[in-house]
Order: C-alpha cells, then structure tokens, then sequence
C-alpha cells in the first residue's frame, strides 16, 4: 500500500513539473496557435508569481517599470492630486523582501501585461499566421472579458489604496498607469537624457471600499 501511495506521489509530481514547464516554455517561447488559443489560461498561471524571464542563460534587463497612479473625487466634488500607490509598496519589498509586499509589489506589472499585453500578441499572431489559422486561435470575446476583469482588478487595487491616503467621503476614483521606460546603457552616464514616460488613463468610476493591502 505504501509503495503505491509513493509510486503515485511520485507520478503525479512528475506530471506536475512536465505541465509547469510546458506552459513556461508556451509563456516564453514564439507566438504560436497553441499559445494563443490557451493564453489566458497560461498568464494566469505565470502572472504575477513568474513574471520574469525564463530563457537560459539569458536574463532580460528591466526596459520599463509601471507605477500605478491614482485620483480621486470627494462627494463635495473636490478633485485630488494624483497619487502613486506603487511607490511605497516598492520601497516596503527592498527593505524587506520575505514578504507580503513581494507579491504586492508585482501586482502592477501583472495588472498591466494583462490588459495589454493581448494586443501585442494578437498583432503577433496576425502577422505570422493565415487569416484561418487567426480566426481559430483567437476568440476576440474572451480576450475582451479578460481585459474587462484585469480592469476591475486595477480598479480594485486602487480604491484598496483609498483609507491610506485620505479621510474624506470618496465618491469617484480615476486611474493612471505610467510606464517609465529604462534608461539606456549607452545613456547611463548622461545627467541630461529624460526617460521617456508612457501615461496611459482611464475613466472615472464609482468608489467601492475594499480591504487595504497594507
């Protein structure tokens, strides 16, 4: 009985670590149908845990880092300066990484890619595959409802940040993700090169509280 319980511990492991790196080398690898008809399955697995690069022997550098910024709307109407709720989840993980701060931390990275890192893909798998080999990889429909979740998700995350910033009676909240691109290497000693920073904005919506991170 013993040696029955192993053998299938031991089965079930194994398949387990064939499917995990199944779908990092599906994450990792060249856009294809198969990618793309299970993407939404496969960035829910990677996203935010494995958000890095897995290639061997082949770290990717850091070319943008996403801060997610918020405003809000008080019932008199007021409206707020815009608040950066990434930066000191990002300051608490370096001070200490072993954390709950280390998977909040990456929170607005994943939130971003899921929104829209589809839109590169699609654009990928159109340009590389047959108008047919498109039509049946990619349902439109689910890529959309996805979208429309990871936006709930950020807006979530925002009006969790709500009771750290601020007393007053919050009717609306209005997000913003910049993406700050890396300085260059080549412009690693230049004092004057302006990174370049990517606002992407989104509508007003209705405050909702949710419990707080911190």
């Amino acid at each position: 009985m013993k040696k029955i319980l192993n053998i299938s511990l031991i089965s079930l492991l194994s398949l387990y670590t064939i499917i995990h790196f199944l779908i990092l080398f599906l994450h990792t690898g060249p856009i294809n149908p198969v990618y793309a008809k299970y993407r939404i399955a496969v960035e829910k697995y990677v996203n935010p845990l494995l958000t890095q690069n897995w290639n061997l022997f082949a770290p990717d550098p850091v070319e943008e880092t996403q801060n997610i910024l918020i405003q809000y709307r008080t019932s008199t109407n007021d409206t707020s300066d815009w608040y950066n709720i990434s930066e000191s989840l990002i300051e608490s993980n370096q001070s200490n990484i072993i954390s709950p701060y280390n998977k909040a931390a990456r929170i607005p990275s994943g939130l971003y890619f899921g929104i829209f890192k589809e839109n590169e893909l699609i654009a990928q798998m159109e340009e590389n595959t047959s108008e047919e080999e498109f039509d049946q990889a990619i349902n439109m429909s689910k890529i959309e409802e996805s979208r429309l979740k990871q936006v709930d998700l950020l807006y979530r995350f925002a009006n969790s940040a709500i009771p750290l910033i601020t007393n007053e009676e919050v009717k609306e909240v209005k997000v913003k993700i910049m993406n700050v691109k890396a300085v260059p290497f080549s412009e690693r000693h230049n004092p004057d090169y302006k990174q370049k920073i990517e606002n992407l904005e989104f509508e007003w919506k209705e405050y909702f509280p949710v419990l707080s991170f911190s």
